[in-house]
């Protein structure tokens, strides 16, 4: 009888893992969903500069036009917008920042400090959800490695990225569902994800490699019903 009940207690526990997981997969099915990134938010250090240029541009014959920010966001948030949709499953999906009017009805509806969306704009009510990049701070780390090379002990400094992200999904029909799920991700300690379920240039970009990793981590952690990776 114990081992029966034991038994049972497994299959509910992974019956409800599976039911989270088959939730959050769902969540987005056949919705309308605008993505926005707020420039604000996200930060990086002069150690990205030529990373970020380098990955604005890949498979682009245009010359950069020293907006460097600019650009790295519009091809972001382009990749994300694009393959969040196969992804999700959803009807459409809007990159708010690249359409005029949905940008400014965001920049006048999101309130980034206290985290909340006024509803009431017009703009935003063909929209179901919206998911919002609130906080992307991307760093470098220096890790000394140390190697022995023609029978001497060589020491070498190894820049690390490091990335800590916030995403937020805003469900418009429900001013009371707000979902913030948080990435800490270090390219060195944190594994590669099993599937890289975006792929923003990262066969032939370390900088697009870095993004697919940490977009890839926060839809592994959507699928979960998870709300962070960092530690406490």
């Amino acid at each position: 009888m114990t081992r029966f009940l034991r038994l049972c207690g497994i299959l509910m526990a992974m019956l409800g893992m599976m039911t989270s997981a088959f939730a959050q997969a769902n969540l987005l099915t056949n919705q309308k969903i605008g993505v926005y990134i707020s420039s604000r938010a996200v930060s990086y250090g002069q150690d990205f500069y030529i990373p970020i240029a380098q990955f604005v541009t890949q498979e682009d014959d245009a010359a950069w036009n020293g907006r460097l920010k600019s650009e790295f966001l519009i091809r972001m948030g382009w990749m994300l917008s694009e393959q969040l949709q196969g992804l999700s499953e959803a009807d459409t999906v809007y990159f708010m920042n690249a359409d005029l009017p949905m940008g400014r009805a965001m920049q006048e509806a999101y309130d980034p400090i206290l985290g909340t969306i006024d509803m009431r704009n017009e703009r935003l009510r063909d929209l179901d959800f919206i998911v919002i990049l609130d906080e992307f701070e991307m760093d470098m780390r220096i890790h000394r490695s140390v190697y022995i090379r023609s029978n001497r002990m060589v020491s070498e400094n190894i820049p690390i990225k490091t990335a800590s992200c916030q995403m937020t999904l805003f469900d418009l029909s429900n001013p009371d569902l707000v979902l913030n799920t948080r990435v800490c991700l270090d390219d060195q300690k944190t594994p590669n994800p099993a599937t890289w379920h975006f792929d923003m240039l990262k066969d032939s970009s370390a900088m697009g490699k870095f993004l697919s990793k940490v977009f890839s981590t926060w839809w592994d952690l959507m699928l979960m019903g998870e709300r962070s990776s960092c530690e406490e």
